[in-house]
Protein backbone atom coordinates (compact mmCIF):
# COMPACT_ATOMS: atom_id res chain seq x y z
CA UNK A 1 0.00 0.00 0.00
CA UNK A 2 1.48 3.39 -0.85
CA UNK A 3 2.55 5.87 1.58
CA UNK A 4 -0.64 8.53 2.35
CA UNK A 5 -0.36 11.46 4.21
CA UNK A 6 -2.55 14.15 5.54
CA UNK A 7 -2.05 17.84 4.42
CA UNK A 8 -3.33 21.05 5.46
CA UNK A 9 -3.41 23.46 2.57
CA UNK A 10 -4.83 26.70 1.83
CA UNK A 11 -4.04 29.91 -0.45
CA UNK A 12 -0.81 31.17 0.31
CA UNK A 13 -1.64 34.87 -1.21
CA UNK A 14 -3.95 37.14 1.18
CA UNK A 15 -5.42 39.54 -1.20
CA UNK A 16 -6.82 37.86 -4.57
CA UNK A 17 -8.73 34.94 -4.95
CA UNK A 18 -10.57 33.65 -2.43
CA UNK A 19 -11.03 30.09 -4.45
CA UNK A 20 -8.33 28.04 -5.55
CA UNK A 21 -9.01 24.73 -7.76
CA UNK A 22 -5.92 22.31 -7.41
CA UNK A 23 -5.83 18.65 -7.70
CA UNK A 24 -9.54 18.23 -7.89
CA UNK A 25 -9.80 19.88 -4.73
CA UNK A 26 -11.28 23.36 -3.70
CA UNK A 27 -9.52 25.35 -1.51
CA UNK A 28 -9.83 28.79 0.47
CA UNK A 29 -8.21 30.88 2.31
CA UNK A 30 -8.76 28.63 5.58
CA UNK A 31 -7.07 25.89 6.45
CA UNK A 32 -8.18 22.72 4.69
CA UNK A 33 -7.44 19.65 6.19
CA UNK A 34 -6.52 17.14 3.30
CA UNK A 35 -6.43 13.19 4.37
CA UNK A 36 -5.10 10.00 2.56
CA UNK A 37 -2.83 12.30 -0.17
CA UNK A 38 -0.77 10.15 -2.48
CA UNK A 39 2.73 10.67 -2.49
CA UNK A 40 2.47 12.34 -6.18
CA UNK A 41 -0.49 14.92 -5.73
CA UNK A 42 1.13 16.58 -2.17
CA UNK A 43 4.09 17.01 -4.75
CA UNK A 44 1.85 19.11 -7.08
CA UNK A 45 0.22 21.06 -3.92
CA UNK A 46 3.47 21.65 -2.97
CA UNK A 47 4.45 23.15 -6.29
CA UNK A 48 1.30 24.77 -6.84
CA UNK A 49 2.42 28.89 -5.96
CA UNK A 50 -1.41 29.85 -5.34
CA UNK A 51 -1.20 27.59 -2.27
CA UNK A 52 0.70 27.27 0.82
CA UNK A 53 1.42 23.35 2.20
CA UNK A 54 2.57 22.50 5.88
CA UNK A 55 2.17 18.47 7.30
CA UNK A 56 2.01 19.56 10.73
CA UNK A 57 -1.43 21.15 11.86
CA UNK A 58 -0.42 25.09 11.57
CA UNK A 59 -1.45 26.89 15.11
CA UNK A 60 -4.15 28.80 13.24
CA UNK A 61 -5.70 25.61 11.80
CA UNK A 62 -9.56 25.85 12.70
CA UNK A 63 -11.73 23.42 12.08
CA UNK A 64 -14.97 24.93 12.90
CA UNK A 65 -13.29 28.14 10.54
CA UNK A 66 -12.94 25.28 8.12
CA UNK A 67 -16.23 23.90 7.89
CA UNK A 68 -17.60 27.17 8.08
CA UNK A 69 -15.93 27.72 4.49
CA UNK A 70 -16.72 24.37 3.19
CA UNK A 71 -20.45 25.40 3.73
CA UNK A 72 -19.70 28.84 2.11
CA UNK A 73 -17.90 27.25 -0.62
CA UNK A 74 -20.93 24.71 -0.66
CA UNK A 75 -23.19 26.63 -0.68
CA UNK A 76 -21.90 28.81 -3.90
CA UNK A 77 -21.03 25.16 -5.79
CA UNK A 78 -25.31 24.84 -4.91
CA UNK A 79 -25.76 28.18 -6.25
CA UNK A 80 -23.80 27.32 -9.15
CA UNK A 81 -25.02 24.13 -10.29
CA UNK A 82 -28.64 25.66 -9.99
CA UNK A 83 -27.47 28.65 -12.48
CA UNK A 84 -26.11 25.91 -14.40
CA UNK A 85 -29.31 23.93 -14.11
CA UNK A 86 -31.06 27.08 -15.32
CA UNK A 87 -28.66 27.57 -18.10
CA UNK A 88 -28.75 23.90 -19.34
CA UNK A 89 -32.65 23.76 -19.23
CA UNK A 90 -32.75 27.02 -21.33
CA UNK A 91 -30.57 25.49 -23.39
CA UNK A 92 -32.70 22.43 -23.87
CA UNK A 93 -35.80 24.33 -24.20
CA UNK A 94 -33.70 26.55 -26.93
CA UNK A 95 -32.84 23.18 -28.69
CA UNK A 96 -36.62 22.18 -28.76
CA UNK A 97 -37.41 25.33 -30.07
CA UNK A 98 -34.85 24.80 -33.10
CA UNK A 99 -36.04 21.20 -33.86
CA UNK A 100 -39.43 22.31 -33.91
CA UNK A 101 -38.24 25.19 -36.32
CA UNK A 102 -36.68 22.54 -38.36
CA UNK A 103 -39.15 20.44 -38.68
CA UNK A 104 -41.26 23.56 -39.59
CA UNK A 105 -39.10 24.72 -42.27
CA UNK A 106 -39.25 20.89 -43.79
CA UNK A 107 -42.46 20.80 -43.87
CA UNK A 108 -42.21 24.20 -45.61
CA UNK A 109 -40.08 22.93 -47.81
CA UNK A 110 -41.83 19.80 -48.82
CA UNK A 111 -44.87 22.50 -49.46
CA UNK A 112 -43.23 24.52 -51.59
CA UNK A 113 -41.34 21.71 -53.66
CA UNK A 114 -44.95 20.22 -54.24
CA UNK A 115 -46.25 23.90 -55.38
CA UNK A 116 -43.10 23.98 -57.85
CA UNK A 117 -43.72 20.79 -59.22
CA UNK A 118 -47.35 21.91 -59.65
CA UNK A 119 -46.43 25.16 -61.11
CA UNK A 120 -43.95 23.23 -63.46
CA UNK A 121 -46.92 20.92 -64.83
CA UNK A 122 -49.13 24.09 -65.08
CA UNK A 123 -46.43 25.52 -66.99
CA UNK A 124 -45.61 22.65 -69.01
CA UNK A 125 -49.87 22.39 -69.46
CA UNK A 126 -50.08 25.90 -70.54
CA UNK A 127 -46.55 25.49 -73.36
CA UNK A 128 -48.69 22.88 -74.62
CA UNK A 129 -52.10 25.01 -75.11
CA UNK A 130 -50.28 27.29 -76.39
CA UNK A 131 -48.27 25.18 -79.01
CA UNK A 132 -51.97 24.01 -79.63
CA UNK A 133 -53.59 27.27 -79.71
CA UNK A 134 -50.18 28.14 -82.54
CA UNK A 135 -50.96 25.24 -84.12
CA UNK A 136 -54.86 26.12 -84.14
CA UNK A 137 -53.66 30.08 -85.38
CA UNK A 138 -51.95 28.56 -88.42
CA UNK A 139 -54.19 25.99 -89.31
CA UNK A 140 -57.31 28.71 -89.36
CA UNK A 141 -55.15 30.88 -91.59
CA UNK A 142 -54.59 27.81 -93.98
CA UNK A 143 -58.09 27.59 -93.93
CA UNK A 144 -58.62 31.23 -94.30
CA UNK A 145 -56.36 31.49 -97.38
CA UNK A 146 -58.49 28.05 -98.64
CA UNK A 147 -61.29 30.42 -98.10
CA UNK A 148 -60.44 33.27 -99.78
CA UNK A 149 -58.94 31.13 -102.94
CA UNK A 150 -62.22 29.49 -103.37
CA UNK A 151 -64.16 32.67 -102.60
CA UNK A 152 -61.88 34.46 -105.96
CA UNK A 153 -62.41 30.87 -107.75
CA UNK A 154 -65.93 31.07 -107.12
CA UNK A 155 -66.12 34.96 -108.29
CA UNK A 156 -63.94 34.34 -110.96
CA UNK A 157 -66.17 30.79 -111.92
CA UNK A 158 -69.58 33.17 -110.88
CA UNK A 159 -67.64 36.31 -113.69
CA UNK A 160 -66.84 32.99 -116.47
CA UNK A 161 -70.53 31.71 -115.81
CA UNK A 162 -71.97 35.76 -116.36
CA UNK A 163 -69.93 35.98 -119.22
CA UNK A 164 -70.98 32.78 -120.48
CA UNK A 165 -74.57 33.60 -119.92
CA UNK A 166 -73.91 36.86 -121.81
CA UNK A 167 -72.71 35.57 -124.24
CA UNK A 168 -75.17 32.17 -124.74
CA UNK A 169 -77.69 34.98 -124.44
CA UNK A 170 -76.49 36.66 -127.03
CA UNK A 171 -76.02 34.23 -129.47
CA UNK A 172 -79.53 33.14 -128.75
CA UNK A 173 -80.70 36.62 -129.20
CA UNK A 174 -79.07 37.10 -132.36
CA UNK A 175 -80.56 33.06 -133.87
CA UNK A 176 -83.69 34.58 -133.05
CA UNK A 177 -83.68 37.17 -134.57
Amino acid sequence: MKDLQTLFVRIAQKNGPTQFFRCGLLFGRAWKRVDDVDAATAERLRNEQMLEVVTDQPDDYNADEAAAEVQVQSAEAQALAADAQAQADEALAIKNQALQDAEAARLAREQAEMRLKEAEAHAQAAAAARTEAEALQAKAAEDAQAAAAARDEAQRLQQAATTEADKNSKTAGSKGK
